[in-house]
């Protein structure tokens, strides 16, 4: 399973096929009712996270995807269990930063900064002066940008009452994110219709 926690996110073939052990297995079997369950286990002992597109109001969709949790099994799996042997061997003891990969931290914090934000979307909204406004809040995706644009997904959208959508691109950067390129990428990704009004946010964190 430990390439489900290299990625941002998996859908549940993705996963099965990661754990199901056999190259026979993984081609040619589909997960089942106790894989499931299993999934379901994981998610309520709060390993995993299943998420779904904010428009889609059925808990039985099959277009939802799973993203890990738990912060530090992120961690774990993304930098130290690959060098636990020398970590043990005291390799690192006086100077941690070592051992880690520079560029794959800075990916693997963007990542979870998304997650944050997905888990404190009530806060945004207040910081972003919509709080008191009625709204759907969560990542948007669905079979059709899916296709067209291969990996989608807007990682926090908010549909408000008052006929607005807020679009939310989540950087986490060294550097100052150039705010009007972003907001023409992230309204190129999806086309509304013509009596909803679109509200782009960029939500940068800027690394030290």
């Amino acid at each position: 399973m430990s390439n489900f926690f290299q990625k941002k996110y998996a859908d549940r073939n993705e996963i099965y096929k990661s754990i199901v052990p056999g190259k026979k297995n993984r081609q040619n079997v589909s997960p089942g009712g106790s894989f499931t369950a299993l999934l379901d286990d994981l998610e309520t002992l709060g390993f995993i996270n299943k998420y779904q597109p904010l428009t889609q109001t059925s808990d039985n969709s099959l277009i939802v995807r799973y993203c890990i949790d738990d912060e530090y099994l992120q961690f774990y799996f993304k930098f130290i269990k690959s060098k636990i042997k020398q970590i043990n061997a005291g390799k690192f003891i006086h100077d941690p930063l070592t051992g880690i990969n520079n560029q794959a931290f800075s990916i693997s914090m963007g990542f979870s900064f998304e997650r944050w934000c997905r888990k404190n979307e009530v806060l945004l909204a207040r910081m972003m002066n919509f709080g008191n406004v009625d709204y759907m809040a969560g990542a948007f995706f669905n079979r059709s940008t899916i296709a067209n644009i291969p990996g989608f997904q807007i990682d926090l959208m908010y549909i408000r009452k008052d006929h607005r959508i807020v679009l939310c691109e989540i950087k986490y950067h060294g550097t100052n994110v150039r705010s009007t390129v972003e907001k023409g990428k992230l309204t190129k990704k999806l086309n509304c219709s013509e009596n909803i009004t679109k509200n782009t946010k960029i939500i940068h964190l800027k690394k030290h």
